[in-house]
């Protein structure tokens, strides 16, 4: 599959860069979940970011995308990064 574009909001300078730190003018929170064990909370997790607009970004396991690949897909599908 073909990766999806970066966010209209990413400067397009940033694109294909490797980054550790990312320039801003202000403070941040990356918000992050692990996924390895079970796929109980994605529905729960993905509604609540839903609600509040927030984005989030998704670290999973192979083993559990091989067991839960709906709700991968359900994060993909959502515009999250998986």
């Amino acid at each position: 599959p073909t990766p999806a574009p970066p966010p209209s909001n990413v400067p397009s300078d940033w694109a294909g860069t490797d980054w550790e730190t990312l320039p801003d003018s202000g403070r941040v929170a990356a918000l992050t979940f692990d996924g390895g064990a079970s796929n109980a909370g994605v529905s729960t997790i993905l509604n609540t970011l839903s609600e509040y607009g927030v984005t989030a970004t998704f670290f999973v396991t192979g083993q559990f995308a091989r067991n839960y690949p709906d709700s991968v897909r359900a994060m993909s599908d959502s515009g999250f990064p998986v």
